[in-house]
């Protein structure tokens, strides 16, 4: 293997490489982010607020 098929072997592993590892993060990203819209359930409380009862004027 000749020196200029080794760096054109490298220049093509190294683009490929990047490719798959962005693609691979995107996938990851989507997945990741319907699994958190499948699985979270979140019920907002309404803050404790004491009823103030009127004593009676008698």
């Amino acid at each position: 293997m000749s020196l200029n098929q080794f760096f054109i072997t490298f220049a093509v592993a190294l683009v490929l490489g990047l490719f798959v590892s962005k693609a691979g993060k995107l996938l990851f990203k989507k997945a990741l982010l319907l699994y958190r819209t499948l699985t979270f359930r979140h019920v907002i409380l309404t803050p404790y607020t004491p009823k103030k009862q009127k004593k009676d004027n008698k």
